[in-house]
């Protein structure tokens, strides 16, 4: 009872706000100045001067895409000179955050989400989706703020016909993006608000999953603090936009457990599971194996990692090494807890996983000073994997076909930011994933889509 009057509340909080939102003053945005080469024009040409329209939420697709794809690559400084102001409308941002946040309630209260129980935007939480066979499922990395790459991913599923000007997807089109949207780049505003837009019109069809970077407090990096500390000069105003933000990324599932059946009926039996998540499997869940037997469950409790207070699906790395590890888990790494192979295929056997795909392994440097160290390497072999790295193909896999049982399959991280200008890669990478009666049998296809112009 105290669980569903707290949900009633916030449900009434966030309504009763939204007349004061829309009466707060935002920060013009003063366009940079773009220089010839930015544009591709060459040095010879003066640049022209460059006047980017602000985006709200009644903005439509291509005309927030415009927009971002006008702003100043983030490379040019390395992700360390923040804007000082945004192009987002800041009561827009704030009206589609809490519109995300009143709809994730009202699913709380439908679905008795948190019967195990957990408090919402407190405790962390992994959720279980049923897919048919025939459905693709669309799967993009860390961004990183890295809204050029993003908009560019949109206008692709624009020029598929997967998405339409008024931000809805089509029956078929199943995105599922793999945390990490904020920090290490310059347009943390930007992003969040067109995948809070994406989000808000289309509730059951796209996933955003949390990563070890999407928390405000505490946080990794504080750059998405100090962006709405330039962009909103009011304190109180802030502090409720920090509010209304927190929600919305503490809202966002800790993994997502994709079942696949040959039909949709409920009797049906599964045909295989796979795991999305930001860094990986979790030992800690002691639960998860009822959970996914579970005919009903959707929803299910997770632990918090040790190391940083967020969830503990985000922070794993795996050890890339051909060595045949009779380990369960290993040291604990930077990013958190390292497990070695046949740990990591124990776990995924024990459960009935296919398949891992993550983000959140990354590193700034491929330099060949650092080959020698765990991040460098794994970092160089999801470049020299054209943005993808899959571990462990068995010798008895041909190096031709895509997918086999208990692989992990690492995205690379979007460009526009200090991964980019450090490892030197200029493409954004996303996987589309045709889900077949087996696995090993689904069609895979990796895609590249050029963000910044190639380095002379």
């Amino acid at each position: 009872m105290k669980n569903t009057l707290r949900i009633l509340f916030f449900v009434l909080f966030f309504t009763s706000l939204v007349p004061t939102i829309f009466a707060m003053e935002t920060v013009e945005h003063t366009a940079p100045a773009l220089s010839a080469a930015d544009l591709g024009l060459g040095d010879e040409q003066p640049a022209p001067e460059i006047i980017i329209p602000k985006i709200t939420n009644t903005s439509s697709v291509s005309e927030v895409i415009r927009s971002c794809k006008l702003l100043p690559f983030a490379r040019k400084s390395t992700g360390n000179a923040k804007p000082n102001s945004t192009i987002v409308d800041m009561p827009s941002f704030i009206y589609i955050l809490d519109f995300n946040n009143s709809f994730f309630y009202r699913k709380a209260l439908e679905t008795d989400l948190w019967t195990t129980p957990i408090n919402p935007f407190i405790d962390a939480y992994v959720e279980k989706k049923i897919f048919t066979t025939g459905m693709p499922l669309y799967i993009h990395g860390d961004i990183h703020g890295d809204v050029k790459s993003l908009a560019l991913y949109l206008e692709e599923l624009m020029a598929e016909g997967l998405l339409d000007d008024h931000w809805h997807l089509a029956p078929s089109c199943n995105p599922i993006f793999l945390g990490d949207y904020i920090d290490r780049g310059i347009y943390n505003i930007e992003t969040l608000f067109m995948l809070a837009m994406l989000k808000a019109f289309n509730q059951e069809r796209v996933t955003l999953i949390q990563g070890n970077h999407d928390l405000l407090y505490p946080c990794i990096d504080p750059a998405l603090t100090e962006d709405l500390i330039r962009v909103i000069p009011n304190e109180k105003e802030r502090d409720y936009c920090l509010y209304a933000l927190q929600s919305f990324l503490k809202s966002l599932p800790a993994a997502l457990y994709a079942q696949v059946k040959t039909t949709p009926q409920p009797e049906s039996p599964i045909a295989y599971t796979l795991l999305f998540c930001h860094g990986g499997c979790s030992y800690e869940h002691a639960t998860v194996g009822d959970f996914l037997r579970h005919p009903t469950h959707k929803y299910e409790a997770s632990p918090f990692s040790p190391i940083y207070s967020g969830n503990i699906y985000s922070l794993v790395d795996f050890q890339d090494t051909t060595e045949d590890f009779a380990k369960l888990e290993g040291e604990v790494t930077g990013h958190g807890q390292l497990l070695y192979r046949n740990g990591a295929i124990d776990w995924m056997n024990r459960h009935g996983i296919s398949a891992i795909f993550r983000g959140h392994q990354h590193s700034n440097s491929i330099s060949e000073r650092f080959l020698h160290l765990f991040p460098a390497r794994f970092m160089k072999k999801i470049i020299d994997g054209n943005g993808v790295a899959k571990l462990w193909r068995p010798e008895t896999i041909p190096a031709t076909q895509q997918l086999w049982n208990y692989m992990v399959c690492t995205l690379n991280v979007s460009p526009d930011n200090f991964f980019g200008e450090d490892c030197g890669f200029n493409y954004d990478t996303f996987v589309t994933l045709t889900l077949a009666d087996t696995f090993e049998a689904s069609v895979y296809e990796q895609y590249q889509i050029p963000v910044l112009p190639t380095r002379q």
